[in-house]
């Protein structure tokens, strides 16, 4: 017979094992239609630039973008065989539609984009 030591450890194990696994959220992918502003990651992460202060704190080449929605949420591109592209930057500091499916897990959202849509109406709002 294990001893009592033991008993609470392998108890303790299992519990931090399914602990670990219950933190980490995976929700089931679906078709999502987002609008928002196309954004340099880095300048919008390290200096909050968006709309044309985006184009002048932009990196180097190399640099992510992303869609930044009108609720705060960054979407990040993903790449796919169904993928129409991955490449935002040609859309930097614009509003755009996109739709595709989304994959998200813990506090991150991609999106295979299957249409992207520019909105040339709408403004991105400027300075950070």
């Amino acid at each position: 017979m294990k001893s009592p030591s033991v008993r609470y450890a392998l108890f303790a194990l299992g519990g931090l094992l399914l602990g670990t696994l219950a933190a980490v959220e995976t929700v089931r992918p679906a078709e999502r239609v987002v609008t928002g502003e196309v954004v340099d990651l880095s300048s919008y992460l390290i200096a909050g630039a968006r709309g044309e202060a985006t184009l002048k704190t932009r990196p180097a080449k190399g640099s992510s973008c992303a869609i930044l929605t009108d609720d705060g949420q960054l979407i990040l591109p993903l790449a796919d065989a169904k993928a129409e592209s991955t490449d935002l930057a040609p859309f930097l500091a614009r509003r755009v539609r996109v739709r595709g499916t989304a994959y998200s897990k813990n506090a991150v959202t991609g999106l295979v984009i299957t249409k992207l849509e520019p909105l040339a109406a709408e403004a991105a709002p400027t300075g950070k």
